[in-house]
This record gives C-alpha cells, sequence and structure tokens, in this order.
C-alpha cells in the first residue's frame, strides 16, 4: 500500500518539471521516498505473516486513508521549509505578503497535515458542519450505534439495511449541506 502511495507521490514530480519549478522536486522525490522506504521494510519484515481477514481489511483501509493524509503532507511541509530556507542552488522563490504567510503556515506539520486530510472528498463538508447543526449531530452520534448493533448482533439483514440507510441518509445529509451552503453564499 505505501509503496503504491509512493508512486503516486512522485509522478506528482511532473508538475514541477513542466512548470519549471525545479526547486520543488527534490521535496517531492523525498515525499515519495519516505513511505517508499517504509512500505518495503515493513512489507518484508511481515512477509510470512498470515493472510488478512475481513477485519484486518478493514483495518488496512482505514489507515490507508490516515497514511494518504499523513504522507501526503510531507511535501506541503518539505516545499515550505525550501522556501523558508532557500537554498540558492535551487533557486527557490522569494514569496511576501499573503503567500507568504500561506506556504509559511505549512512548515508547521499540523497545518500541512490537516491541508491533505480536509482535501479528501465530503470531509471538508464534515469539518464545517458545526456544533450547531442537529441533524449532524444527531448523525455522528447515531453512526458508532450502527456499528455497535453490526458488532453485537454480527451480519444479517437487518444490520446490513440499517447500515445501508445510516450510510444513505448521512452522505445525502453532506451533499444536501454541500449544495444548501453553496446556494447561499452565492
Amino acid at each position: 500500500m505505501l509503496q503504491a502511495l509512493a508512486a503516486m507521490m512522485l509522478v506528482s514530480v511532473a508538475v514541477p518539471l513542466v512548470w519549471g519549478e525545479f526547486w520543488a522536486i527534490p521535496s517531492l522525490l523525498v515525499g515519495g521516498l519516505i513511505p517508499y522506504l517504509l512500505g518495503r521494510v515493513l512489507s518484508s519484515h511481515f512477509a510470512d505473516a498470515p493472510e488478512p481477514g475481513k477485519l484486518h481489511g478493514m483495518v488496512i483501509a482505514a489507515s490507508g486513508w490516515f497514511f494518504v493524509a499523513l504522507f501526503g503532507s510531507l511535501p506541503f511541509l518539505f516545499i515550505a521549509w525550501t522556501i523558508y530556507f532557500n537554498p540558492g542552488f535551487l533557486g527557490a522563490p522569494d514569496l511576501t505578503g499573503r503567500a507568504a504567510s500561506t506556504v509559511g503556515a505549512f512548515r508547521n506539520p499540523i497545518n500541512a497535515f490537516s491541508m491533505t486530510f480536509t482535501n479528501f472528498p465530503v470531509i471538508k463538508q464534515v469539518f464545517e458542519s458545526g456544533a450547531d447543526d442537529r441533524m449532524y449531530d444527531s448523525l455522528v452520534i447515531t453512526g458508532p450505534v450502527v456499528v455497535l448493533i453490526v458488532a453485537v448482533v454480527g451480519r444479517a439483514v437487518f444490520t446490513v439495511g440499517l447500515a445501508v440507510l445510516y450510510l444513505i441518509t448521512f452522505v445525502s445529509y453532506l451533499l444536501y449541506r454541500a449544495v444548501y451552503d453553496r446556494h447561499v453564499t452565492v
């Protein structure tokens, strides 16, 4: 999984090549090299592990989203520090004003991480829904209850139907909020 993520990150090196922003290339290469090496170490260490079950698959999928956000933040972090140190041989831009403050914010790893995490589809709407949204709060509280029911009762027609109904309701509400918020702000 991490090697595939690294490959996708390394493909992004084409963007600074096309735009002539060669100072960003080392950051992208290092940002892609870290998950690749970690993936190689982990896959060789656990090469003789037994086949994963369904629970393992869910944990792998959930951790995959986390690692995409974590390792996806590395290029933001490294590029921000490259611009800050401005090594002459790379030709990093000398930013001022708003651009400098935006890039400067990415020097903080938390900002770089949250930038990548909140850009996932629908996650932005989840983070923007606040405590004043009763429907959203109800859905957030109901989610773990649905998971608990599925865990206790097991997989059955009722529990699968309940989970599907919950997901449809949750996604529909988020889409509704996204469309509604867009019309209200326009």
